[in-house]
């Protein structure tokens, strides 16, 4: 969808002036397609669709966006064009707009042709006692017109750029800056950058109190299979897409729905409630599988740092899941401990799979932090944390390969802890008495309950 149909849609909103009514059609069209495709309820968050892949979501802007940003870019790239015609025609089209709604002081704006391009364009101009608008004015709408209406809607101005002290350059004039890049824009990254608005998409995404309370946790190597889901099944993407909008149907998502009356867990025994985090890492039902997706992790790492190790397997020894030698205090038994023998150092690695959840803007308050603080604690006064590429010798396309081997795993597994548990309870009811809930009921037993 975003290799072929998006750029055939771009190409043609460079050339045409779509209504706005027809774009939220299909925008909406879109997702009612997406919702069925990927099994998502009606109840899906749109800012899901629309945030970046890089903040967890499928990065599809929405086409009034979308179309509004092309407009920017085009806008800009006109005003600071190689060619000095089109820069001329520019804004002497500008001129001729502002002065149909604006009584100039055609003396005063003679030498200040920057000035007034950039005032008319932030909406700026009409504070000016040599500009003041006129109550009525016979002109219709542009491309400058719409460019003007969307810099405001995207709190956007165009400014004036400081001096190059270095190479003595002056001001440029009409420069663009957007929030989230320091940086003047320039013709290789305006268009991109003007997009990147789909970041407030992200922003409310992580507002939502229920679907967005792992949004913030999302992004990197965590987000990658969304563009790249290769060795996955479709039930392992989408299960993952439904995981982190907490709309897999969990008895405390199906009580918020109203569907249940409680949330307690199904597993005989279990008083917590029934959430995905709690089948995936602290059900007593699915804890076997639980530790063996930890120990299948753990033996991925294990066998890739086997194979990187190459000619150092004389200097350097990996032990898996044994105590520590000559250790005074408590016995640990780490993951993985990894001696160089050459530089006298040791490698004390222990694996956690947490589950991703951040309900607030607080670092402190997601789950990998707190696994990570819980870890520290268990080592403390040991050493320090430090990522497997600088301390476990391994090349940065191996780490890569392996973070996104252990994300694909991960996945599966979760899918496969959470259809064990929905088995578990499929398999008790089942070996229920027939009859029984009908006489709990006071309705008619079944025939083989009859005597």
């Amino acid at each position: 969808m975003k290799v072929y149909l998006y750029p055939r849609v771009e190409y043609a909103l460079r050339h045409l002036h779509p209504e706005d009514q027809h774009l939220r059609g299909f925008d909406d069209h879109l997702r009612r397609g997406l919702r069925h495709l990927l099994r998502l309820p009606k109840s899906t968050a749109k800012e899901f669709f629309s945030a970046p892949v890089s903040g967890g979501g499928l990065g599809l802007l929405p086409l009034v966006e979308l179309h509004a940003a092309l407009q920017i870019a085009h806008g800009w790239q006109m005003l600071h064009s190689p060619d000095p015609a089109i820069r001329r025609i520019a804004r002497e089209q500008l001129h001729q707009i502002a002065d149909a709604r604006h009584r100039l002081d055609r003396p005063h704006w003679q030498q200040r042709r920057e000035e007034l391009c950039g005032r008319f364009l932030n909406f700026e101009l009409g504070m000016s006692v040599h500009a003041p608008a006129k109550r009525r004015t016979g002109d219709i709408t542009s491309l400058w017109t719409d460019i003007r209406n969307n810099l405001k809607l995207h709190d956007l101005k165009l400014e004036t750029g400081p001096p190059d002290p270095e190479s003595g350059a002056p001001a440029k004039a009409l420069p663009l800056r957007v929030p989230h890049h320091a940086e003047w824009l320039d013709h290789r990254n305006v268009l991109r950058h003007v997009k990147q608005h789909k970041r407030a998409h992200w922003s409310a995404w992580c507002a939502l109190k229920d679907q967005g309370r792992t949004a913030r946790t999302h992004g990197g190597v965590g987000s990658e299979f969304l563009t790249r889901p290769r060795g996955m099944w479709e039930s392992d993407y989408r299960f993952a897409l439904t995981g982190r909008l907490n709309q897999v149907d969990t008895l405390s998502v199906l009580q918020r729905r109203h569907l249940r009356c409680h949330d307690r867990c199904r597993h005989p025994g279990c008083s917590y409630p029934e959430t995905l985090a709690h089948v995936l890492n602290h059900c007593p039902g699915t804890m076997d599988a639980v530790r063996g997706r930890h120990d299948d992790a753990l033996k991925e790492i294990e066998r890739t740092l086997t194979a990187s190790s190459g000619d150092r397997s004389g200097r350097v020894q990996l032990r898996v899941n044994q105590t520590v030698p000559s250790l005074a205090g408590p016995a640990l038994r780490p993951d993985l401990q990894l001696y160089n023998h050459t530089t006298k150092t040791v490698a004390v690695v222990d694996l956690a799979v947490a589950f991703e959840e951040q309900a607030s803007d607080d670092p402190e308050s997601s789950g990998l932090t707190k696994a990570a603080a819980e870890k520290k604690a268990k080592y403390d006064g040991r050493g320090e944390g430090q990522v497997y590429t600088e301390h476990l010798g391994l090349l940065k396309r191996d780490a890569k390969r392996l973070d996104w081997q252990l994300s694909r795993a991960c996945i599966q597994s979760s899918r496969r802890i959470w259809n064990l548990h929905c088995a578990q309870h499929r398999a008790r009811q089942h070996e229920r008495p027939r009859g029984s809930r009908a006489t709990e009921t006071g309705g008619t037993p079944s025939r083989t309950g009859r005597h």
